[in-house]
């Protein structure tokens, strides 16, 4: 299982605003890759935003590739689309 906590700035740490709803929306463009995640908004965002990644028990290395590859290009319009919405 892997978590990722989402920010605005990796080296601050600040959180993203929470009307952006950033789990849900990194969840949406992941799921239209072919990703199942978890989101999580920890007390209401007050302890930040995740998603949780598990993949199956039984993986084959080409699908662990496809799943990494995946999560980078999901990563990379997460980025995009915060940077749309100014943040």
């Amino acid at each position: 299982m892997l978590g990722l906590e989402l920010v605005a700035d990796q080296e601050t740490k600040a959180r993203i605003p929470l009307d952006l709803n950033a789990p849900v929306l990194f969840q949406k463009i992941a799921m239209e890759l072919g990703l199942a995640i978890y989101c999580r908004r920890t007390a209401y965002g007050d302890h930040g935003d995740w998603v949780m990644i598990s993949p199956p028990l039984i993986v084959t290395a080409e699908q662990v590739d496809e799943i990494a590859d995946g999560l980078a290009e999901a990563l990379r319009r997460f980025d995009a689309a915060l940077k749309d919405a100014s943040v």
